[in-house]
């Protein structure tokens, strides 16, 4: 004979663990970020994201706090560096290259830095928020090749390893793309096309990949994104006057159109 009372706990039991799973589940994929057309997608749905700059977000005390804040105040999501100055504002100059990045002048990953960056990108999920990770290659300390404005700069297959290493860590993030260089074409950078083509083809297939410039220009930035094969057209303006009068320029019917700065 069965226990009825058995029955019904282990039903109970059975309900409870089927909801944590669903529950569990949907938390850890709350986005899906897409392309349809020249418009991105939230799960499907077509949608003007909003982002705020959230730079020096590794050095953050408390970015759960801080997401759950621009979460409230209508974001959708933020721009975030793996690699970023360090700022001293009395001293000359006030921004160095830093030895607290996630990638090392080698190549390697710094695995503590890395993880407060995915903690980052999981939180940021949880909230239904995307993240535009932006690699720099001018900011690490130690970097052995030199820019064409003589600073030094990460070299390309050092770097080329540390954006695909990072990228594979946040393999199966759904709420995230990349800008591949901070304004590549920029004389403190000195990436050329070829160099981009050479990176990125170490990206798996099916990541939402651009690569921004330091030419405050529409058209510059859509001929970038179509010769070079990017996903979106990522355009930096001043602001102001400059990007009222450049808005428009830099649309285009084919793929979507984000101001990174």
């Amino acid at each position: 004979m069965i226990n009825s009372k058995s029955s019904i706990r282990f039903f109970s039991f059975s309900i409870a663990a089927v909801l944590f799973i669903f529950i569990f589940s949907n938390s850890a994929s709350a986005v899906s970020l897409g392309i349809s057309g020249n418009r991105f997608t939230l799960n499907g749905q077509q949608k003007f994201l909003v982002l705020s700059g959230y730079w020096d977000g590794l050095d953050a005390s408390d970015p759960s706090a801080d997401l759950s804040w621009l979460k409230s105040k209508g974001f959708d999501g933020i721009r975030i560096f793996p690699n970023l100055w360090d700022y001293c504002p009395n001293c000359s100059p006030k921004y160095t290259p830093s030895s607290n990045t996630v990638m090392n002048p080698d190549g390697s990953l710094d695995q503590s830095r890395l993880n407060t960056l995915i903690s980052i990108v999981n939180t940021a999920n949880s909230l239904g928020m995307v993240v535009d990770v932006t690699f720099a290659r001018e900011t690490v300390a130690g970097a052995n090749c030199t820019a064409s404005a003589g600073n030094e700069v990460m070299c390309v297959p050092e770097f080329k390893q540390g954006i695909t290493s990072i990228v594979n860590a946040l393999s199966g993030k759904t709420n995230v793309f990349y800008d591949i260089q901070n304004e590549y074409d920029h004389p403190a950078i000195s990436l050329s096309n070829s160099d981009i083509s050479n990176i990125i083809s170490g990206i798996p297939a099916g990541k939402i990949i651009s690569v921004s410039s330091g030419a405050p220009s529409g058209p510059t930035a859509i001929n970038i994104a179509n010769s070079l094969g990017m996903d979106l057209v990522n355009v930096h303006f001043a602001g102001g006057q400059e990007l009222n009068t450049n808005l428009s320029s830099s649309v285009t019917s084919s793929k979507p159109t984000y101001i990174g700065e």
